[in-house]
């Protein structure tokens, strides 16, 4: 009001007739509101509750999944990563496992074999072909066992074969390109797809990547896109520059309204160096790995950790003597080592009873004069100068506490300082 009436001011000092009209024009309410804007009348609109039926559970269908719990029938998926990550490799991994009916890389195929469309919207179609290839010759699959159930698209050299369902205009007005969507449905359908997987989210439109309402719109009619072809879409998507933080999916960038649509986000990450170190992976192979993780599953149950996959390289056999033959990746899972390295229940038994027997020694910190992991090292024989030892005896000591074995509590030191020590839990039982 105060703001008002300062114009009113301006207006009568001024003498302004123009701004008088404008400020009577803009009071609220606007004496033609109720001609212009009618408001319909309540009971018109038709907004009621709608009770609860019960009926036996095992009568409701069930959520039709393809492919382990990340891409279900009608359902919008994202993949995000950080570039040269591997998502594009694992994609066409997991669309391969998919159109043959078989486990390959550690997820059930659900009543497979499937009809994919892998359309690649940066690569060229002769890239695309020899990374299918690569897997092609590391699983020993034929002809028969893909038959005629994987499509694939991608840029060609006069850079055709784009697809944008969304374009936003230089004033900001977007638009979603109705007759495109159309066309992409009636194919899915014509060629019976299960699942469309576009590589990457952002060359599906050219809107603002970080104009919220614009991505929610071009995201709903991903989903649009999924329930009318009955099913699974696939996107993939890039993270923001790492600050050196464990990438989420909520890392994804720009406008976060694509993630929110999406039910399940995998997120890839290259192996940390502590990591590597901890698993005893020479830094010159550590590029070789990278995790997977499903960050957001609205419908599944949570994922219990990361899986690991390795990158390996496979010859296609194309070169002669003009050139050597194209090395390309693909990769299989990979099997992380135990952290407690077959350690015994009676070697914790062991551990527990050094720690009782010198507390003053048993300091939590791993960078503690007294850190209770050198009691741990001389009681499994093992090398603290070596780092991926320690990592694993970190990692030890921590899960203990975690399990109970090990508990942590705050006490003085000799000082009189307020420190954190380890010190028994419950007890291991030894036969």
């Amino acid at each position: 009001m105060s703001v008002a009436r300062d114009f009113e001011d301006d207006a009568r000092d001024f003498g302004g007739a123009v701004v008088r009209q404008a400020l009577d024009a803009a009071r609220w309410p606007w004496p033609d509101a109720p001609e212009h804007f009618p408001e319909p009348p309540a009971e018109s609109i038709g907004i009621k509750a709608s009770p609860f039926v019960f009926r036996d559970p095992a009568s409701i269908p069930r959520r039709r999944y393809l492919y382990g719990y990340e891409l279900r029938r009608k359902q919008l998926s994202a993949t995000v990563a950080p570039g040269a990550a591997g998502k594009t490799t694992f994609k066409i991994g997991r669309a391969l496992c998919m159109v043959t009916g078989r486990d390959m890389l550690g997820h059930r195929v659900w009543n497979g074999p499937h009809r994919v469309w892998l359309w690649n919207l940066e690569d060229e179609m002769e890239e695309v072909e020899k990374s299918i290839h690569a897997f092609v010759k590391l699983w020993g699959l034929s002809p028969s066992d893909i038959a005629d159930r994987l499509f694939i698209d991608g840029v060609d050299s006069s850079g055709s074969k784009l697809l944008k369902i969304g374009t936003q205009s230089r004033a900001g007005d977007f638009t979603i390109r109705q007759p495109v969507v159309d066309a992409l449905v009636e194919e899915l359908k014509a060629r019976r797809i299960d699942h469309i997987d576009i590589d990457p989210f952002v060359s599906s439109h050219s809107v603002d990547e970080n104009d919220n309402g614009a991505i929610d719109a071009v995201s709903k009619e991903w989903v649009r896109v999924a329930h009318e072809a009955d099913c699974a879409v696939s996107l993939a998507h890039h993270v923001r520059k790492p600050n050196g933080s464990e990438p989420s999916a909520f890392d994804a960038r720009g406008a976060v309204a694509m993630i929110n649509a999406a039910r399940s986000v995998l997120v890839l990450q290259k192996m940390p160096k502590d990591v590597a170190q901890e698993f005893r992976i020479p830094e010159c192979d550590r590029k070789r790995f990278f995790s997977v993780f499903d960050d957001k599953n609205n419908k599944a149950p949570p994922a219990a950790k990361a899986e690991w996959y390795e990158f390996v390289g496979i010859g296609l056999g194309n070169g002669d003597d003009t050139g050597p033959e194209d090395n390309i990746g693909a990769i299989r899972r990979w099997q992380a080592p135990d952290t407690f390295g077959g350690v015994t229940v009676q070697q914790l038994w062991h551990v527990q009873n050094q720690i009782q027997a010198n507390p003053e020694k048993c300091r939590k910190h791993s960078e503690a004069k007294d850190w209770v992991g050198k009691i741990v090292a001389r009681v499994l024989d093992r090398n603290l100068d070596d780092e991926g030892e320690k990592q694993a005896i970190k990692k030890m000591v921590l899960t203990w506490v975690g399990n109970g074995a090990l508990r942590s509590v705050e006490r003085k030191d000799e000082r009189g300082e307020i420190r954190e020590y380890v010190e028994v839990g419950q007890w291991a039982i030894v036969d």
